[in-house]
């Protein structure tokens, strides 16, 4: 539902002040990462067998834009997988 201004000024009706500042959100326009080679071999087995599991923190650190990319490319994946399992 539109809100009741928009419904107002895309009628004609009223006319609304021009934009003065357009707030600036880094986040939400932020670069695409550099994709990164890496190996795309599935991992098989229990979770348990892959132990010892390590967790660091990345953010600005040399690690985080290889982070970046691995979450984007996860991503892209899942939503390709779940766009192809409901076809």
């Amino acid at each position: 539902m539109k809100p009741l201004r928009e419904s107002f000024s895309g009628a004609g009706e009223i006319t609304l002040p021009p934009v003065n500042y357009v707030r600036h959100n880094p986040l939400a326009n932020r670069a695409r990462p550099t994709p990164w080679l890496v190996d795309t071999t599935p991992i098989e087995g229990e979770l348990r067998e892959l132990v010892p599991l390590t967790f660091q923190l990345v953010r600005r650190t040399a690690e985080e834009p290889l982070f970046n990319s691995l979450l984007e490319h996860s991503i892209i994946i899942l939503a390709t997988n779940s766009r192809s399992a409901r076809a």
